[in-house]
């Protein structure tokens, strides 16, 4: 199926409001540590929420930062992943 177009905002509404992240720093470009059950897993760059389109190559670099697949990330940001169900996906993926 491939990563859907999102704008920036969408992506940056999404991390903000789901992803664990802590300590997000940057005044132009934020980014945060992504932390799960004490556990470090890597930054996340934050999207300015701009109007721009968020295509696949960026995508695919988010879905890296963020330990998880194409199908989890097109959930993710439509919001149809929970935050509960976003942490199940990515301790599954790193156990494997």
């Amino acid at each position: 199926m491939g990563f859907q177009v999102f704008t920036e905002k969408e992506i940056s509404v999404a991390l903000l409001k789901k992803a664990p992240l802590i300590d997000i720093k940057g005044k132009k470009h934020k980014i945060g540590s992504l932390v799960i059950d004490g556990k470090y897993y890597g930054k996340v760059k934050i999207p300015n929420p701009h109007k721009n389109e968020f295509r696949s190559n960026k995508a695919s670099n988010l879905a890296k930062q963020l330990k998880i697949g194409q199908d989890d990330y097109n959930e993710f940001i439509k919001c149809t992943l929970s935050t509960e169900g976003y942490i199940k996906s990515v301790k599954k993926s790193q156990s494997e």
